[in-house]
């Protein structure tokens, strides 16, 4: 009876009771003086407690116990031998003691008395398994709610582990390249990397970042980027944040710009690549488009990092983002939209 233990299950319990059983009291005709705190006390006593008892023992003893653990007939006769039971002991009861109906004209004899209690007590027998499956259909889905967040977070832990090593892969061999062409400017290149490796490791644990520091990962991405190419690739990058202290997923924007470098540059001709990031208010609007080699035999929508990244919007912000991706025949380019906390 672990779900009684809960004060505020015991009150509404409580107040459903005095509800169920007052209200019809209330509405039965005024009878004057001794004899109405008589027949009031006398029901209590042998008309409503039987039932709420019955209520309870079906609930949470006969089906926990009888209806799960055992074949369905055990449950059912035993449901059947408490009724006969109960409807008989009620009749002795009424039998033996002075009832509030002897002050009134005999209406029948113990059959209808009989009768007046099994209705009843039906009626209270399809209330309370009603209410047990009620409340165990709650448990379950509890439990299933509680078991896929489980399920999210070990998955989003997962997908955020797999951005470490394919970042670094991709710095480092911007790093390589950047020191064969400008071997004078990898010292700043190098603490520059190291800002941003500080965020990848430390703040990429915290569950939400401020989009001006994620905004600042960009930037100094971008800057690696441009030292790296020069003027193999023409970046077009604008920037606009009004977002105040708006909290976003970390490292969640930079696959799309990474793909764009990856698939941008190379045997193109012209190669350009657009970026453009807007955050005002509860939206944050990023639109990436890039030149891309037709024969180039990787595809450009496809890759680790793109799956990676769409899974996790489909985690954390399933009916809150909007995410095209359309391609021709020159360029590939990439719409988000996302709905900020």
């Amino acid at each position: 009876m672990g779900e009684l233990k809960n004060i505020r299950v015991i009150l509404i319990h409580v107040i459903a009771w005095i509800g169920v059983f007052t209200i019809p009291e209330l509405l039965r005709p005024d009878m004057p003086g001794l004899q109405s705190k008589f027949i009031s006390l006398h029901h209590i006593l042998t008309f409503n407690l039987p039932l709420i008892g019955f209520f309870y023992l079906n609930a949470y003893f006969l089906i926990p116990k009888l209806l799960r653990n055992r074949p369905p007939y055990v449950y059912i006769i035993s449901v059947l031998v408490i009724i006969i039971c109960m409807v008989y002991a009620d009749s002795l009861v009424k039998s033996g003691i002075p009832s509030p109906s002897r002050m009134r004209p005999p209406r029948g004899g113990h059959g209808e008395m009989r009768m007046f209690f099994t209705f009843p007590l039906l009626f209270m027998w399809a209330v309370s398994t009603s209410y047990r499956f009620f409340i165990d259909q709650l448990k379950t889905d509890r439990e299933n709610k509680e078991r896929e967040n489980i399920h999210l977070k070990t998955e989003l832990s997962f997908l955020r582990s797999q951005i470490s090593p394919h970042f670094i892969f991709n710095i480092l061999n911007s790093l390589v390249a950047l020191s064969r062409k400008r071997p004078q400017q990898v010292e700043p290149v190098i603490i520059q990397l190291s800002d941003m490796m500080r965020y990848m490791l430390y703040e990429n644990d915290e569950r939400k970042v401020s989009v001006a520091r994620e905004i600042e990962y960009l930037e100094n991405y971008i800057d690696l980027q441009k030292l790296r190419f020069g003027d193999m690739v023409k970046v077009n990058f604008s920037v606009y944040n009004d977002a105040g202290n708006k909290m976003i997923e970390p490292m969640l924007l930079i696959p799309y710009i990474e793909n764009a470098f990856k698939h941008g540059v190379g045997l193109i001709n012209n190669p350009v690549i657009d970026i453009h990031l807007r955050a005002e208010g509860n939206e944050l609007a990023l639109t990436v488009q890039n030149r891309f080699n037709d024969n180039d035999q990787k595809d450009v929508s496809s890759g680790i990092g793109l799956k990676n990244v769409e899974r996790r919007l489909k985690i954390l912000y399933d009916k809150r983002h909007q995410l095209r991706l359309s391609k021709d025949e020159e360029w590939f380019k990439v719409d988000l939209k996302i709905e900020l906390e």
